[in-house]
């Protein structure tokens, strides 16, 4: 209470010392000098007002909530009252708009500290006050659970607890959840039995919790006598320590920093967009604060990847004899080191003898075993994943330390450049299609795209899946960025240079991923006109047609000659030969997908979970498939809220007809886009299933085709004020939406860098519970 009078009190001290200051610096403006006393009252009365709310604040939360006595939060009360004083101060002595800024930034300041204490913790008012601990031998332990020295209770698998001596008026029950390092989120369930149901138990919360020294609270409305509260933990696969239960009457008042300048940062961005005009400005790549800006926020964009790395990689030493078949990279490394087609890992013979070698149910009726999920052919086995992430990091590490990376170093890599060509490949886009692209979207678009074409997805989900897509991912952009700036540049010794690099990069998409590189139909046109431009000589034309042909075409010969030395075949990469669910050979080509492609790869919505987040990518399985099909998981592309708007702005992007050459380019990148995607999909569709990441082996197309339309759609957001509002709200939707994604999975790098977040998150936004 002491510390909400004195805050305030400080802080008008500093002001008074700033107006000071600054009131003698400018002694000689007379308006200044005679107004002086009058202004100092001013922050007199501010740091009286400013005493008043804090302490009524504080009086409030001391008086009727359990834990109230905590008060507000230091910080928030010190950013508040700097507001206020430096708004004052702004409005005397800064320019008109920075104290505008300022002011708005104080209201909000004050509002939220009243939104802490009424609203974000509206559930912890009451008059009863019950805070008693609830000893651990009080408790029905049932499973595996058992008591400590120190009587915590250790659980080692799924436990239920049952409380049926609480004390009366109990609404919230609160306890401390400690795992063991490297634990993945696990579920908490509380059910009752009270005066409505006294022989049933039904659940009313359920939780997903992370076990990082969590914090849990779970309240609860029993109708009449509350019989028996129930809380069963399940899911975990380390153990874990329960401690510290407490039986409340009402929730405990906790302030919370973390909204409340999430908050306040947010209102004050969009008041410093309204009142300094930050909208309308149109992207000019020419002007010295547009590159700046534009670098920054690809510096920012570039760093967010490190938060979904997997830190303190292990390398290790390479060695003939060591076994890498945890990695099928590594192993493929180890071939190429030994100049072997195949992996040198050796075969149960059995396998030769089954009917069908590829047939799980054959293999499992008589027990055969087999190295899951690798390629088998002729009694060898063989990666049939791309070759490009060893080709290009694996060898490369190794040539240069002498040890084996692990699978993760390669995707933090190849996560971190993707993100920086991405950038440059949205850059090239704009200035390709001649957009006048809006500024404040321009830099939106940066993270929104990390977002929706699937880096930040798949660079969470380490493994020998999604190890492709980040590779293809990363060479497919660095293959659009160099082609497109290569077709808009007019530098004659770059612009070979930077068609072979586009073409090196085709190649090498093709080897992390074949239908990726499918993308790379949106640059045909472009290249075309260069080949048929008649201004210049044959010999340049052809110059360049070899800069981007030559090196593709080296890089295709090398992956036909690999793919006939493991399988026979020049354009057999071995997806077929799996040794993994089902036969993969038994997939083909066929227009009956055509329906299946539409639902599952376009308009197919995330599964609603029980748990915060409330969404995951787990597709709803309509058992409704003419053939057997692979289903993991999926979510379909326009569920993307950016993706969406995008589709909706479709007929801007496109514009109207005309024989302009600029506006007959735009409509066919549009049409090339949309055609390959839908072609992409079918034939993931056909060949592979439905997953989660093969979505994005079309995404950058979408993306760009979306964003083209936004860019077109917004180009005067005076004049469109709620369209270019939308365009904001859905690529803010769709960073949202795809962290929402990833924070589902456990063992994802953005949870072992904020091991917290799903329990910081929750509570932030789900604050009425």
């Amino acid at each position: 209470m002491l510390l909400s009078a004195l805050i305030p009190v400080i802080c008008f001290g500093a002001a008074l010392a700033a107006e000071l200051a600054l009131g003698k610096r400018k002694g000689n403006d007379k308006n200044i000098a005679s107004t002086a006393g009058k202004f100092r009252m001013q922050l007199l009365g501010g740091a009286c007002v400013l005493v008043c709310i804090t302490l009524l604040l504080s009086a409030v939360t001391a008086s009727n909530m359990i834990n109230g006595e905590s008060g507000l939060s230091a910080a928030a009360i010190t950013a508040s009252c700097l507001l206020v004083f430096s708004a004052l101060l702004a409005g005397r002595y800064a320019g008109e708009r920075l104290g505008k800024l300022l002011k708005k930034g104080a209201v909000w300041a004050l509002i939220l500290l009243a939104a802490e204490v009424f609203i974000f913790n509206g559930k912890s008012f009451g008059t009863i006050y019950v805070n008693e601990s609830v000893s651990p031998s009080d408790i029905k332990i049932e499973c595996e659970a058992s008591l400590t020295e120190d009587n915590d209770i250790l659980m080692k698998g799924n436990t239920t607890l049952r409380f049926t001596d609480l004390p009366e008026k109990v609404n919230d029950i609160e306890m401390e959840l400690d795992g063991k390092e490297g634990i993945t989120p696990f579920s908490v369930k509380l059910s009752i039995q009270d005066g409505n149901l006294a022989y049933r138990e039904f659940t009313l919360q359920h939780k997903r919790v992370s076990g990082n020294h969590t914090k849990l609270s779970m309240s609860f409305k029993p109708y009449k006598e509350l019989k028996c509260l129930i809380i069963n933990i399940s899911g975990m696969d380390r153990e874990v320590t329960l401690r510290n239960i407490r039986a409340l009457s009402r929730p405990a008042y906790a302030f919370s920093d973390i909204r409340f300048f999430v908050l306040l940062g947010a209102a004050m961005l969009l008041a410093s967009i309204r009142i300094f005009r930050l909208y309308g400005i149109t992207y000019d790549r020419r002007k010295n604060s547009h590159i700046i800006a534009v670098a920054a926020m690809m510096l920012l964009t570039i760093s967010t990847g490190y938060f979904f790395t997997i830190p303190d990689q292990v390398v290790r030493e390479y060695s003939s004899d060591t076994d890498y078949s945890d990695d099928p990279y590594a192993e493929t490394l180890k071939a190429f080191i030994e100049g072997s087609s195949y992996l040198d890992i050796k075969a149960d013979p059995a396998l030769e003898t089954l009917d069908s070698v590829y047939d799980d149910s054959e293999r499992a009726e008589k027990k055969v075993d087999c190295l899951w999920d690798y390629a088998y052919y002729k009694g060898h086995y063989y990666c049939y994943f791309g070759a490009a992430p060893v080709i290009t990091f694996y060898y490369p590490y190794y040539l240069l330390t002498g040890y084996v990376p692990s699978m993760s170093m390669a995707n933090n890599f190849f996560m971190i450049m993707g993100l920086m060509f991405m950038c440059l490949a949205i850059l090239a886009a704009i200035r390709l299609l001649r957009l006048r692209a809006d500024l404040l979207l321009l830099l939106l678009s940066m993270p929104t795209a990390a977002a929706a074409v699937g880096i930040w997805f798949a660079g969470n989900c380490i493994d020998r899946y999604t190890l492709p897509t980040v590779t293809g991912l990363c060479f497919i952009t660095l293959c659009l960025s160099a082609g497109m700036t290569a077709v808009n540049t007019k530098n004659r010794k770059l612009k070979p240079l930077l068609l072979f690099v586009s073409g090196a990069a085709l190649a090498l998409s093709v080897a992390s991923r074949p239908t990726i590189a499918l993308s790379a139909a949106v640059l045909v046109p472009f290249f075309w006109r260069i080949l048929l431009d008649k201004k210049e000589k044959l010999k340049w034309r052809t110059a360049l047609a070899a800069s981007f042909l030559v090196p593709l075409t080296i890089g295709a010969v090398l992956i036909m000659k690999y793919n006939a030395a493991r399988f026979d075949s020049p354009f057999q990469f071995g997806a077929i030969y799996q040794l993994t669910i089902s036969n993969a050979g038994a997939n083909s080509l066929s227009l009956a997908r055509i329906p299946d492609t539409i639902i599952y790869y376009f308009i197919h919505p995330p599964r609603f979970r029980n748990t915060f987040p409330f969404i995951e990518t787990a597709p709803i399985y309509l058992d409704n498939f003419t053939a057997y099909t692979y289903v993991s998981s999926g979510c379909g592309v326009l569920m993307f809220p950016v993706i969406m708007f995008g589709a909706f702005m479709l007929p801007h992007a496109l514009g109207k007809k005309s024989e302009e050459q600029t506006d007959r380019s735009r409509r066919q990148f549009i049409w090339i886009c949309l055609i390959v995607s839908f072609i992409t999909a079918w034939l993931d569709m056909s060949l592979g299933g439905i997953v989660t990441h093969y979505v994005f082996d079309f995404m950058p197309m979408l993306f760009l085709a979306a964003m083209t339309g936004i860019f077109r759609s917004c180009a005067a957001p005076r004049e469109n004020n709620g369209r270019y509002i939308l365009a904001g709200i859905s690529m803010a939707a769709t960073v949202v939406f795809t962290l929402s994604l990833c924070i589902n999975i456990g063992n994802g790098g953005i949870l072992i860098h904020f091991p917290h977040l799903i329990d910081t998150a929750e509570d932030l936004i789900i604050f009425w519970q």
